[in-house]
C-alpha cells in the first residue's frame, strides 16, 4: 500500500510540474506578443519553437525586457554546452586546471592536457624577460574557483613574425570576458 502512494505522489508531482510550465510570450517594440520558447539565436535573429514551428524573431525588434530574457537564454545555452564539453574533457583524461591545482599539485598538470575556464584579466607584457619579449605576449586569468591570477604566454609565429590566431584573440579580450583556455602547463 505504502509503494503504490509514493509512487501515485510522484505522478502527482510530476503532472503538476508540467502543468506549469508555461510557454515565453515574446514581446516586440511593436507591441506583437509570439508565444514560444527560446531554441537558438544568430548575430540578427532569435529562433523560438511556437507550436512544433520555428518562428525567427529579430534581435533588434526584441522589447528591453525580452532583449534581457534572450540574453538569459543564450548564456544559459551556453553553459550547457561547457558543461557537456567539460564532462567529456574529464572522460578523455583532460584535466580541469585551476590555481589550487597549479601552486600544490604542478606534478600532477606539467606537460598534461589541461583546460581551464575563467575571466580575462589583463595582458601584462611584464611577464617576458630578455631576448624574447618582442615574441611573446603575458597575459592574466583569474580562475573561476579562487579568483587567483594565473599568467600565460602566447608566442607570435616565428616564421612570419605576425599575430597568431590565439594572439590576434587574446589582444581583443576586454577585463572579465569569459574565457575556456586549452593548453598544457611547463
Amino acid at each position: 500500500m505504502t509503494a503504490k502512494f509514493t509512487l501515485f505522489m510522484v505522478l502527482a508531482a510530476l503532472t503538476v510540474s508540467a502543468q506549469t510550465n508555461t510557454v515565453h510570450n515574446w514581446t516586440l517594440k511593436s507591441g506583437a506578443v509570439f508565444p514560444g520558447d527560446y531554441f537558438t539565436s544568430g548575430a540578427q535573429m532569435v529562433v523560438i519553437k511556437s507550436n512544433g514551428t520555428n518562428c525567427l524573431l529579430k534581435i533588434s525588434e526584441l522589447s528591453t525586457n525580452d532583449w534581457l530574457y534572450f540574453q538569459d537564454c543564450k548564456a544559459d545555452q551556453r553553459q550547457r554546452q561547457l558543461d557537456a564539453e567539460a564532462v567529456q574533457m574529464r572522460a578523455a583524461g583532460i584535466i580541469e586546471l585551476d590555481d589550487t591545482l597549479m601552486e600544490h599539485f604542478p606534478e600532477k598538470v606539467i606537460n598534461r592536457q589541461c583546460w581551464l575556464d575563467g575571466e580575462f584579466d589583463e595582458l601584462n607584457d611584464l611577464l617576458i624577460y630578455g631576448s624574447e619579449k618582442d615574441n611573446l605576449l603575458g597575459f592574466f586569468i583569474l580562475d573561476r574557483n579562487s579568483k587567483k591570477c594565473i599568467s600565460g604566454v602566447i608566442k607570435k609565429d616565428p616564421q612570419t613574425d605576425q599575430a597568431t590566431p590565439e594572439l590576434a584573440a587574446v589582444m581583443q579580450l576586454k577585463h572579465g570576458d569569459r574565457v575556456r583556455l586549452f593548453g598544457r602547463p611547463n
